[in-house]
């Protein structure tokens, strides 16, 4: 099981596996939104509200669904779906963070995503292949980079993507 622990969110996204996290959106130092991802056990993550006041939303090419669990959210599916935050960065530089966890497949965080295409940029750990950097244009997937340390297992990892 993996599990995101903390977020930095600017026009924010995230991939979910499943995670624990308090989400942070970073411009230029100033966190924009953040979110602890209390509440109610089983709630979908598109019907929860961020520390900070914002809606999450569930990217219209997501196929699986992410619910809340003890200390964090968990894609129940096993599809990786892709949520974000409406959330206007001041800058087109800015910084998606999260505190990940899991033995499995862990998605991380991604940024500037598309509303309606499957077009962002995202991180997540393979654990055959490490942390992986991605490109995602219209579904088109290239990987811009690998890493192969920092295994999340049942360590908590943050990881950030700076955009």
């Amino acid at each position: 099981m993996s599990y995101f622990q903390e977020k930095v969110v600017r026009l924010l996204s995230i991939c979910v596996l499943s995670l624990s996290l308090v989400t942070f959106v970073k411009v230029d130092a100033a966190t924009i939104a953040t979110d602890s991802f209390t509440g109610i056990v089983g709630t979908a993550l598109q019907d929860h509200v961020t520390d900070s006041g914002h809606n999450w939303v569930r990217h219209v090419t997501a196929t699986g669904n992410a619910t809340l669990v003890s200390g964090g959210v968990r894609d129940t599916s096993y599809t990786i779906p892709v949520y974000y935050l409406n959330v206007t960065p001041t800058s087109a530089e800015y910084d998606v963070e999260l505190k990940a966890s899991g033995s499995n497949y862990v998605t991380g965080p991604a940024g500037r995503v598309d509303a309606s295409t499957k077009t962002m940029y995202a991180v997540y750990w393979v654990p055959t292949d490490g942390w992986r950097l991605l490109k995602i244009v219209n579904g088109s997937i290239t990987t811009l980079g690998r890493y192969f340390g920092d295994s999340p297992g049942t360590s908590i990892r943050t990881v950030r993507l700076e955009i």
